[in-house]
């Protein structure tokens, strides 16, 4: 991306300085017009693309317009299926982790967490753990004010459809760092299905909490939801964990 050269930039340099020759490994930033041209060059075989489900359909049907090989990986919104005799401190830990890892800008990210049955102590563990996470100390900023504005407007109309925030990171000011696009880690709670915040990729570090009753109704939520990139199950049960696997309908569980 245009907007993040940085880290492509410096894989290339380390490449170099390794002793790759050079034309073997090119790095170019640019926006709609360089991709473009990476998929009508008629000396460019293959193109493979990673970020949201309306630019990947676009540069899928252009590239194999031109009869090369594409894959285009879109959109995530990635379940995480808890169940309650999950082991309540691991749980807590990962989902922390995988919802807030690159400030939640990340296509493996966990955004929506399905709470099967009696789910409170997870819930509170949940939250114990997204409080240890501290911005501009082990979180880092969103891309820029749009990601920011757009995140913390997530987080308002659930909170205005009924959903309960649970840990409020919207607001967030950095001591010496006041313009910077920071959002603290946010946990919304009683999130329901059809909101914005459990249907949509937020792109940020919040996970959406969705109640259900039974398994069968986490596994319909996980299966309507029109992106299939990952899903996870935490239980004490191989029966169960076998069950999500078999009936999931992501790519990777």
């Amino acid at each position: 991306s245009e907007v993040v050269p940085i880290s492509c930039q410096q894989i290339a340099l380390l490449l170099k300085e390794a002793g790759l020759p050079d034309g073997i490994f090119s790095i170019i930033n640019g926006d709609k017009e360089m991709v473009e041209a990476i998929c009508d060059h008629p000396g460019i075989d293959a193109v493979s693309f990673v970020g949201s489900t309306k630019v990947a359909k676009l540069v899928y049907a252009r590239a194999t317009s031109h009869f090369k090989r594409a894959l285009a990986l879109g959109g995530a919104k990635n379940h995480l299926i808890v169940l309650p005799d999950a082991h309540a401190e691991m749980t807590g830990s990962n989902v922390a982790a995988s919802m807030s890892g690159c400030a939640g800008q990340r296509c493996m990210a966990a955004s929506a967490m399905l709470a099967v049955g009696k789910s409170d102590h997870i819930v509170e563990e949940v939250c114990k753990e997204v409080r240890k996470i501290i911005p501009g100390k082990n979180l880092g900023s969103v891309i820029s004010k749009q990601a920011k504005e757009r995140i913390e407007r997530y987080i308002t109309e659930a909170e205005q459809q009924g959903a309960k925030i649970l840990v409020d990171g919207r607001g967030t000011k950095i001591q010496g760092k006041e313009n910077g696009y920071y959002v603290g880690p946010t946990v919304i709670d009683y999130v329901k299905p059809e909101m914005a915040v459990a249907r949509e990729e937020i792109f940020g570090p919040v996970i959406s909490i969705i109640r259900t009753e039974t398994l069968d109704e986490a596994l319909k939520i996980e299966n309507e939801n029109p992106y299939g990139n990952a899903a996870a199950v935490f239980t004490q049960s191989g029966g169960l964990a076998r069950q999500v696997m078999e009936k999931a309908s992501s790519g990777m569980i």
